[in-house]
Order: structure tokens, then C-alpha cells, then sequence
């Protein structure tokens, strides 16, 4: 295992780009009254057949002797967006409303307070990076500088950070599969333009059935909503509560930030439980981030084993990326007590397992990730399909309609931890399964492929070819 040192960081890493890209500003118009191309011929191969395939190894694989880290950059925290308790977006001057601040919680709080009262946020519509993209547009439109659209220009990846800490996990889960404890995951991605953009892909069927696995477990998960609803208060001037507020889990806020991931320039969205009350709301950094946990109480040498090796792993990829350098963890009984808070140093949790037979190595959770989205972006860029649909894109002019791309190909990535397959294959989606299984799911909205037409229709005019 390669030595246990903080990931290498840069807050001023090199662009490799020497121009940037024009913006293509198209009108509104309705499509009918403008010239449109005819789409490609569909070259969807058959759906059991991988395009592409890249072996999982050990994570010590990742980390050869000699081999320098893979270079990541400071999060950035570029802007903010929230939920409210109807799950409406909310953007501009009210992108903090959802926003709350730290503040300890008893100990002794019993956990199962308010769930009969809970409000849940319907998960039966798979919302994708709509929000995310919606929120990336404003950002543009509200900065006067043009440095946002600089930004966005520049950037190579577009997700939320879950997608990127499945990324950093994946060695480890294959490693976890030798011992019974692996799940593998798929997602849906599309390359336009030289972003790749990567949501988990939720099929009708697929979040049927979660919904129903859920359901027998919904008083632990809601463990974890009572106890951010303990250690959290509206910030000022807001009054502070009197008494306890159940949760309403349609509410989230959340951060959008900048960073660089191997050369990769990736934009990540993610949900901050919290900020410390000394944040200043007009200038939120990503310093001021906390992140909230529950684990069960440790009573034994196997219980804290299993805390280091799966949860304190999980906690430090979710934070690193986002940026926060604290989770603060509320240790529960089985019942729902409250019994102990600790508060984890997001950069300092590799040190507690350093040298331990159940450790985990930072570098090789980023060197596999690193990896991962090399494979997905080369093997997409070179997909026939993708070739012919950017080359129509290339020739749209800003009054053309984007209904010769609609049909953009969708790839589903697939990671299997488990077998002599193990790995990560790719394949494009047929147009009756982007349909069936990508589409049907989601709010109705015009879309290209699974992003919304109306950030399509924004993007650079594709001048330069983006090296990666």
C-alpha cells in the first residue's frame, strides 16, 4: 500500500487549453419555423453488447512504486442552489434559503422523534442534472465579469459528486467483493461538445423497486434526517425554534463547485447538511462546510473495523471532493439514542487507518477514478454515432433548430465488482431504451438525449478540440 499522504492539490493548476470556445447564442424560436437537419441513421448496437470494457484491479494496483499522485485541485465553491419544502428549485437571490447552521445537538436525543410527521420527497421522478444545469445557466447569466462563462467554456465534466465518489470507491468495492460486500452500480452518459456529463441511471423499474426495498428500512434512514434536524437552525434573522421541527426531506441545500481531477476540469453539485455559524453567508466558502453523519454505537473491536474500513472511507471521498473539511458523526444505539459526537478532520481520516490490515490509500481511490473517467471519455469521443451527431452539432448556426441532435447517443456505464467480468463496460443505449429506461422517468421537458435542450442550446460553439 502506498504511503498514506494527502492527495496532492493544486489551487493553481495549469490549463492546458490555449483558446477557449466561442458561445453560441440561439433564439427561442419555435422549432417548426426554423431549418432543421436530418438526424443519422440509428447505429445503436445491440443492447448486450459492451462498446467498450475496463478491468477493476486491487487498489494497490493504482499506486505502482515510483508512480507520481494523481494531481487534484482545491474545490472552489462556485455557487449555490436550493430545495424548498416543495421541492421547487430555487436559484438567484434565493439560492441560500434552504441554507442552515451548525449547532450542537444533546446528547441523549432520541432519534425517532417526529417520524410520524416526516415529509418525503418523492423519489419516484428521476431528476438528473437538471437542477444542476439549471443552476450552472444562472450562474452564467448573473455574472456580469465573464468568468462563469469562462468556467463553464474550460470544463470537462459535469456531475454530482455521488457519481465521482462511486468513481473513487470502485477498487475498493471490487476488493470488498473477496469478502462478500460489493454492489456494483450503473450510470447514463453523453459526451457533447467535450463535456462529459454523467447521471445514475434510474429506470421507471428501477425506482419502483427501491422504493419498495426502502420501505422496510425507512426508520433508520430516517435516523440520519432527525439528527441533522437536531444539530441544525436557521440562520439569522430567522428566530430559532422553539421546539423540534420534523423533517421535510424535499429541503436540501446545495453547493456547486469547481475542481480538477487528473487534468480532468469537472464541475461537481452535492448536498451540504450544514455551515458553521461563523460562516459569512454573503461569501460562503467551502471551509465553512459540515457534513453530518450517523453510525451505530461502537462496542467492540469488529464494530470499529467495520466503521473504518466501509463508513470512514465513504465519509472522507464524499467530503474530499466537495470540498468539506469536517463530519461531525452522531453515534446512535440501535434504538435511535443519541450517545456520542465526534468531529473527523476530513484530510486527517487516511491518518486513522494508516497501517492497518482494513486501511484504504486516498491515491489509489483518486488514480482509479482518474482512470475511470479517461475510459468513459476516449471511449465515447471515438463512438461512431458520437462523431456523427458532434459533427452535426459543429454545423448548427444559431438560428438552427436542435432537433437533427434530439436523438444524441446515450451510453450506459456499468460497474460489475464481483466475477471474472469484473470491471466497467459501456455500451450505447438504444433509442427505445433512452425512451423507456432514461427518459420516461423524468420531468417532461424538451431534452437532448437526457440533458435539458434549453443548456444544450447554450453551449460553446465547439472551435477547438479539448485534449484530456
Amino acid at each position: 500500500m502506498a504511503p498514506d499522504t494527502p492527495p496532492q492539490r493544486s489551487e493553481n493548476q495549469e490549463e492546458s487549453d490555449s483558446e477557449r470556445p466561442r458561445k453560441r447564442a440561439r433564439r427561442t424560436s419555435d422549432p417548426a419555423e426554423l431549418p432543421t437537419l436530418a438526424p443519422p441513421a440509428s447505429t445503436s448496437p445491440p443492447p448486450t453488447l459492451p462498446t467498450a470494457f475496463l478491468p477493476i484491479h486491487h487498489p494497490s494496483h493504482y499506486t505502482p512504486p515510483g508512480a507520481p499522485p494523481t494531481a487534484f485541485q482545491l474545490p472552489t465553491h462556485l455557487t449555490s442552489f436550493s430545495y424548498s419544502p416543495t421541492r421547487e428549485l430555487l436559484m438567484g437571490a434565493r439560492k441560500d434559503e434552504a441554507i442552515a447552521h451548525y449547532a450542537e445537538p444533546r446528547l441523549g436525543a432520541d432519534l425517532n422523534t417526529g417520524f410520524e410527521e416526516c415529509v418525503w420527497r418523492d423519489d419516484t421522478v428521476d431528476e438528473g442534472l437538471d437542477s444542476l444545469l439549471d443552476t450552472l445557466s444562472n450562474f452564467e447569466e448573473d455574472d456580469s465579469t465573464g468568468a462563469a462563462r469562462d468556467i463553464l467554456e474550460r470544463n470537462h465534466v459535469v456531475t454530482w459528486r455521488g457519481m465521482i465518489t462511486k468513481f473513487m470507491l470502485a477498487a475498493y468495492e471490487f476488493e470488498s467483493a473477496n469478502r462478500g460486500r460489493a454492489d456494483g452500480w450503473e450510470m447514463n452518459a453523453m459526451v457533447i461538445d467535450g463535456t462529459l456529463y454523467l447521471e445514475e441511471a434510474k429506470s421507471p423499474a428501477k425506482i419502483a423497486a427501491k422504493s419498495a426495498s426502502e420501505s422496510s428500512y425507512k426508520l433508520q434512514s430516517y435516523y440520519g434526517y432527525a439528527f441533522e434536524a437536531f444539530s441544525t437552525v436557521p440562520p439569522p434573522p430567522e428566530p430559532l425554534p422553539t421546539t423540534f421541527v420534523s423533517p421535510n426531506t424535499n429541503v436540501q441545500w446545495c453547493s456547486v463547485v469547481k475542481t480538477n481531477l487528473g487534468g480532468f476540469r469537472t464541475i461537481l453539485g452535492g448536498e451540504v447538511d450544514c455551515v458553521l455559524p461563523t460562516a459569512n453567508m454573503r461569501r460562503i466558502t467551502t471551509e465553512d462546510f459540515v457534513e453530518l453523519k450517523t453510525n451505530m454505537t461502537i462496542n467492540s473491536p469488529r464494530d470499529e473495523v467495520n466503521f473504518e474500513r466501509l463508513k470512514l472511507l465513504k465519509h472522507y471521498t464524499q467530503s474530499f471532493l466537495l470540498g468539506v473539511p469536517r463530519v461531525i458523526v452522531g453515534f446512535r444505539t440501535r434504538q435511535g439514542q443519541l450517545t456520542a459526537l465526534q468531529t473527523f478532520k476530513t484530510l486527517e481520516m487516511p491518518r486513522l487507518v494508516r497501517g492497518k490490515p482494513h486501511g484504504w490509500d486516498p491515491l489509489a481511490c483518486l488514480s482509479s477514478a482518474q482512470k475511470l473517467l479517461s475510459f468513459t471519455f476516449k471511449s465515447i469521443k471515438s463512438n461512431n454515432a458520437q462523431l456523427e451527431y458532434q459533427a452535426i452539432f459543429n454545423d448548427l448556426s444559431s438560428s438552427d433548430s436542435l432537433e437533427a441532435v434530439k436523438a444524441w447517443p446515450v451510453f450506459r456505464l456499468s460497474f460489475s465488482p464481483t466475477g471474472h467480468d469484473a470491471g466497467i463496460s459501456l455500451r450505447q443505449l438504444s433509442e427505445e431504451e433512452v425512451k423507456t429506461e432514461v427518459i420516461e422517468g423524468k420531468k417532461k421537458d424538451d431534452r437532448v438525449g437526457f440533458l435539458l435542450e434549453r443548456w444544450v442550446a447554450g453551449q460553446s460553439e465547439p472551435s477547438i478540440t479539448r485534449t484530456t
